[in-house]
């Protein structure tokens, strides 16, 4: 009994605290799969990160009903209903002759990330309310 019981409850925790967003490959079918094999962006990672500017469906729709046209640009759509995560990429140099203890507070700097601000719109973003470091320059997973 006791095992029903946690199996149970261990059902309604995952229930409970699953993401039910969608994946971005799932919220705007046939446009993510076009942006992605289009070349618009240098790599996959680029798109998936990006942020709507309206709602999905509203995105949809719009793409449905615009990309047979023979005037048709995926960039100028893809710019129009999606914006770009601030990027992080900046020519950062260590200083090898400034020391172990500057590179180590410089590096801390360009990897601080600030306060993640909470979009109205659904995004793959997890916002976080205070600064933090990622591993990485490209790194927005969080």
């Amino acid at each position: 009994m006791r095992r029903i019981f946690l199996l149970g409850l261990l059902f309604i925790s995952c229930h409970l605290f699953a993401q039910h967003e969608l994946s971005p490959r799932l919220t705007y079918p046939g446009l993510f799969e076009k942006v992605q094999l289009s070349g618009i962006y240098p790599d996959s990672k680029s798109f998936a990160d990006a942020i709507p500017k309206q709602k999905p469906a509203t995105i949809i729709d719009t793409y449905l009903s615009e990309k047979d046209k023979s005037d048709f640009d995926l960039k100028v759509f893809v710019n129009k209903y999606f914006s770009l995560p601030e990027s992080h990429t900046a020519a950062y140099q260590s200083d090898i002759n400034a020391g172990i203890k500057k590179h180590l507070d410089t590096l801390w700097q360009v990897l601080k990330r600030n306060p993640d601000t909470i979009s109205s719109i659904t995004t793959s973003l997890l916002p976080l309310p205070k600064p933090y470091i990622v591993p990485g320059g490209r790194f927005r997973e969080i």
